[in-house]
């Protein structure tokens, strides 16, 4: 909904983002996910975010839009050296302002320029390369609309800016990730707390969840804000897994996470064992977690995704502490040497089926030393199946002392389907990481239970 100037939400924000690569799709925005993190953490509502291209026209409709409807605008990219860098230009002309050079990032870029040489340059009298030389286009990416308040750039040569615009405050930051950090943290973020000021602040917590599928969390969760101004829920799939976030918006802070707090004991009762973590846990993170809190470890055996769990798992630093090594027995020999897969049980029972897993599992847990062994087997795809083992068949299992655990789980990959094979294969690994995570959960949690014997398709 279009908010009118003088009628802006004291908690409006958008995010802008320019340049051609953008929308041609060469480059994959993450500005503008980062900038909305930061915003919403600080307790703005970020309602729009767009993107333009590195035309003049455009870029203007964009940036008059933003603050014709948003309190505050973050802006990123276009403010280098060369002719399609035009942000400086275009919001001085909607200033009614000149561009000028900012003396202090003029002064840095000297220095750094002459602090810097190119080896691919010598000079022509065979000494040690020189310094590399400015061109005049180089002052292009130190210069901001006059008036405006500069915003230093520690990581990077073109300073961001402040500028005011009808009711609206704007900020602008270099399209190069780490300087676009580095002036936000340390000079937008400051600023942004200070307009806010502590009228509001938002809390957010997203809850992982494993082995449920997002229609089923919705109907498990639904009614859980009823009564609960200011929360909003939403529902995300991060392939495999389904993520729960809920942000809620209050005076203080500290309003803001006792209502969260209460609504995670209410979210794990609904959905039980599928809640593994929450935020930035990953499932290797939390299966870490817990191996070191044992003193125990980890070994794989892998077939269909050769190394994919493995990887996963060393993923985490430290994941030395707990995972001991793997084995890739791609083949059905290979199966039988390095991990003591019975020819019997290839023979009668096949690659792809529980008995070969229960073996598998067993044989590197015993091989490498390890207390738990987790294998793999199954068809990627998206050839090699049949009706008695389709396509997406996989089968799992873990080993430890207590005995084996296993699982399959059935993802037809499609002919013709370029992601197929792959998600077969992720889902397979996070499937087999999923078993071991509801082993190693703490009593009472019943994290085990939760496990289907068969799991299928989950979208």
């Amino acid at each position: 909904m279009y908010t009118p100037p003088g009628a802006l939400s004291a908690e409006a924000a958008e995010i802008v983002t320019i340049g051609d690569e953008l929308n041609r799709g060469e480059i994959v925005d993450t500005n503008s996910s980062w900038i909305a993190e930061r915003l919403t953490a600080i307790g703005l509502h970020v309602r729009w975010r767009s993107s333009t291209t590195d035309d003049v026209v455009d870029m203007e409709a964009a940036l008059r839009q933003a603050a014709g409807r948003a309190r505050v605008v973050v802006c990123s990219g276009g403010l280098g050296p060369t002719d399609d860098d035009r942000t400086v230009d275009v919001m001085a002309a909607i200033l009614g302002v000149a561009a000028g050079v900012d003396e202090g990032h003029q002064a840095r870029m000297v220095a750094r320029f002459a602090e810097r040489s190119f080896l691919g340059s010598p000079p022509k009298d065979g000494g040690a390369a020189g310094p590399v030389s400015m061109t005049p286009n180089n002052l292009r990416q130190v210069r901001v609309p006059s008036g405006a308040e500069v915003l230093p750039n520690r990581a990077g040569l073109a300073p961001g800016f402040r500028v005011a615009l009808r009711d609206s405050a704007l900020f602008f930051v270099p399209g190069v990730p780490r300087e676009m950090k580095r002036i936000f943290e340390e000079e937008i973020a400051p600023r942004l707390r200070a307009l806010c000021g502590d009228g509001r602040a938002t809390a957010k917590r997203t809850w992982r969840v494993a082995g449920m599928g997002e229609s089923h969390v919705d109907h498990q969760l639904r009614g859980l804000l009823d009564g609960i101004a200011g929360a909003t829920l939403h529902f995300r799939i991060a392939y495999p897994e389904n993520l729960v976030t809920v942000v809620v918006r209050r005076p203080a802070r500290e309003e803001a996470e006792a209502v969260i707090t209460a609504l995670d004991s209410a979210v794990r009762a609904r959905l039980g064992g599928a809640v593994y973590g929450i935020d930035d846990e990953t499932l290797a993170t939390v299966i870490g977690r817990r191996l070191r809190a044992r003193g125990e470890t980890v070994a794989t055996a892998e077939s269909c995704t050769g190394g994919l769990c493995g990887d996963l798992l060393t993923d985490v630093p430290g994941s030395s502490d707990y995972f001991l090594g793997g084995v890739i027995a791609y083949a059905n020999p290979q199966k039988e040497s390095l991990l003591g897969v019975r020819r019997e049980t290839l023979e009668r029972h096949g690659a792809v089926s529980e008995a070969c897993v229960r073996e598998m599992a067993e044989g590197v847990r015993r091989t490498v030393g390890a207390t738990f062994g987790v294998a793999i087997s199954g068809i990627a795809g998206p050839g090699g199946g049949s009706a008695e083992k389709p396509v997406g068949l996989v089968h799992f299992a873990v080993a430890g002392p207590s005995g084996i655990e296993a699982r399959k789980l059935v993802w037809p990959s499609r002919e013709g389907d370029p992601d197929g094979r792959r998600m077969v294969k992720q889902l397979a690994a996070f499937a087999a990481l999923n078993l071991l995570e509801k082993l190693l959960a703490p009593p009472g949690s019943d994290r085990v239970s939760s496990t289907p014997r068969e799991e299928g398709p989950r979208r």
